[in-house]
């Protein structure tokens, strides 16, 4: 009977109804992934188009869809539930979130919605609510300041990312712990707040490069920021790495692309997307009961922004990457 059914249902080439489906097995079998950064720029930044494949990936092999939900603030009010209501009309049944508010993050618990999110770190009651796959930003911070003190830079600052977030907050802890141990000064003004784009690196680096004494190294929170400091290097009438040198964060493609090639932290960026999309089929699926805290590693990728590249190949671009300890 079984092999008819499946036979004729073949040649009628039907389709089960998703809807109907999910009313008898209260499953949808449908994920959404929130991105919520503050401007309408989402799928612009390399870096949450690599973290989306690593959550598509996964998906598709453990048979769920993927429902995006990006930034609504400007339009619908910074106190709406527009993610949440959006993701119970749809019924779905859990929610990778990124750049979000913790208050975004309380109402998909209050739903019941299990909830993985991605560089926001849940407190309070929240912590052993929701569970968080992130990259090791401080010891990332270190790797940068070291490797750039080990080049003989002494004069090492830091264009941050927006410090209201994790991420930002830890690199620029990982930076300051860095200079401590180098026995460097830390200097206020060596400290430009910046959002990640191009131009909030251009415009930190002419900032750094006004100043009585320019620092002779940087070190930018995201690899978008730190091109944006080497066009700035470059527009000054300066040169990378011969007069600032200059160390990102990401390896983004375009790190390897640029002249000179970008010296960066890796952060493995697919496999972000992968253990937080992994855990949040666990939990809905009920293979683990508490929501995991994932630190994924980082290395140092050193190119031709600090001088000094350890070629490993005949390819001009391709360097031996360093782990962080």
């Amino acid at each position: 009977m079984r092999e008819r059914v499946l036979k004729i249902a073949t040649e009628l080439d039907y389709t089960p109804n998703a809807a109907a489906r999910t009313l008898v097995l209260k499953r949808s079998h449908l994920l959404t992934v929130v991105i919520r950064t503050g401007d309408d720029r989402e799928f612009e930044h390399p870096y949450y188009q690599v973290v989306l494949d690593g959550i598509k990936h996964h998906a598709t092999k453990r048979g769920y869809d993927l429902y995006i939900l990006s930034h609504a603030g400007e339009t619908y009010g910074e106190d709406s539930n527009y993610f949440v209501s959006r993701a119970r009309r749809h019924q779905v049944d859990g929610a990778v979130v990124m750049g979000v508010r913790e208050k975004d993050i309380e109402e998909f618990v209050k739903l019941k919605i299990p909830v993985m999110t991605v560089d926001v770190e849940p407190t309070g009651k929240l912590e052993k609510q929701a569970g968080v796959v992130q990259s090791d930003n401080f010891a990332g911070g270190e790797l940068a300041v070291a490797h750039l003190y080990s080049l003989g830079r002494k004069m090492i600052a830091h264009i941050a990312g927006t410090l209201h977030t994790a991420p930002g907050m830890k690199r620029l802890a990982g930076y300051r712990n860095g200079l401590e141990c180098a026995g460097l000064p830390f200097r206020d003004e060596y400290v430009v707040e910046g959002d990640y784009t191009h131009e909030a690196g251009c415009a930190a680096m002419r900032k750094l490069l006004s100043l009585p004494e320019p620092p002779d190294a940087v070190f930018a929170a995201g690899d978008m920021m730190a091109l944006g400091a080497m066009r700035a290097v470059h527009d000054l009438g300066l040169r990378t790495p011969e007069d600032v040198a200059v160390v990102g964060f990401d390896d983004i493609h375009f790190a390897s692309l640029s002249v000179p090639a970008l010296t960066t932290i890796r952060q493995h960026k697919e496999m972000i997307g992968e253990k937080a999309c992994e855990a949040l089929i666990d939990l809905i699926e009920e293979r683990i009961i508490t929501p995991p805290r994932l630190t994924l590693p980082v290395d140092l990728v050193v190119r031709e922004s600090c001088g000094g590249g350890k070629q490993t190949s005949d390819d001009p671009f391709a360097f031996e990457p360093i782990a962080a300890s």
